[in-house]
């Protein structure tokens, strides 16, 4: 359930932040040599790790009421974060040609993320998923495929539904999707999940994402540090080459949005192609991106949130239509 704050207390936030790291910044910058090497390579690293750690952590709590798991995240965390922080500011504070063998940590933390959420969604059929006869039954009807059975989880939230991993992978419908949707809207859930599963959508495109914010992490990071040691004659090829890559990084939201689209294309189209119903999917892609976020915001952000909500609804069913 989203929870709001003012507008005033989102300001005195963000003004509160920014004066901390000016002001700490700021002091820094003003040590003398010896004194600012040590505070950017042993105290810096640990700001950012305890910033970001703590972060995340009031992050899960609220939805992880298991305290074993909840440190054991924390922790998790709080070590890639130290790792990668401590490798950027030593990157950052030597500024070696040598120095850019430190991108090899923080590359390595980096493609950590998307293979941990991998290993941790390995999901399973557990103890409590109910087999639906009636509804493996539809889906073999539809796809010609009786390998995937269907099982109804007792679970709510934003998604409606998925599918588990494995070479004898099913189908999971969640128990809050029966009273958003209709049978028909059932049926065509099914049917995304199955062809997203059967597509390689969802991993694909997470590893793609990782991939491309790695790849430009690295120039940024190697591109600064052979602006400090070439000479300057030089440095006229690598401001064009940092304005190319800020360019990329910018647009990298929006690839990553049209190529989204793309995928969902191909899998509404498959889905078309056995069930004609196009208002059934049209119905349950508007569904699928009604639901409120979770976390504290502003009124204005819910508003911004909601609106991309229906414009992502509003593109996809353009590509049906």
């Amino acid at each position: 359930m989203v929870q709001f704050m003012s507008r005033k207390r989102y300001a005195l936030i963000l003004i509160a932040t920014f004066a901390f790291v000016f002001i700490f910044t700021f002091l820094v910058l003003s040590l003398p040599s010896y004194e600012r090497n040590f505070f950017s390579l042993a105290i810096v690293p640990l700001v950012l790790t305890a910033l970001s750690t703590g972060a995340v952590y009031s992050a899960i709590r609220k939805t992880i009421k298991d305290t074993h798991r909840t440190i054991k995240y924390t922790a998790i965390v709080f070590i890639f974060a130290l790792i990668m922080f401590e490798s950027i500011m030593a990157l950052i504070t030597i500024h070696s040609i040598a120095s850019i063998a430190l991108l090899v940590p923080i590359d390595l933390v980096l493609l950590s993320l998307p293979l941990y959420i991998t290993f941790r969604s390995s999901r399973g059929i557990r103890d409590g998923d109910e087999y639906s006869n009636e509804l493996s039954e539809r889906l073999a009807s539809l796809t010609g495929n009786s390998n995937h059975k269907v099982y109804i989880r007792n679970a709510a939230g934003p998604a409606l539904g998925t599918a588990t991993d494995g070479n004898d992978w099913s189908i999971l419908i969640f128990s809050s999707a029966f009273s958003r949707l209709n049978d028909e809207e059932i049926e065509m859930l099914m049917l995304e999940k199955y062809y997203n599963k059967e597509l390689g959508r969802s991993w694909n495109m997470l590893y793609a994402i990782f991939g491309a914010f790695v790849i430009l992490t690295d120039l940024v990071l190697a591109t600064y540090i052979l602006g400090m040691n070439l000479p300057p004659a030089d440095e006229a090829y690598i401001i064009p080459s940092q304005i190319v890559i800020f360019i990329a990084i910018f647009s990298l939201p929006f690839i990553i949005m049209r190529k989204s689209i793309s995928s969902y294309r191909d899998i509404d189209r498959k889905i078309l192609s056995v069930n004609g119903n196009r208002m059934a999917l049209i119905s349950l892609i508007e569904k699928e991106n009604d639901y409120d976020p979770p976390g504290t915001m502003t009124k204005y952000q819910y508003n911004r949130f909601k609106e991309r909500q229906r414009q992502n609804a509003e593109r996809r069913i353009r590509n049906i239509e």
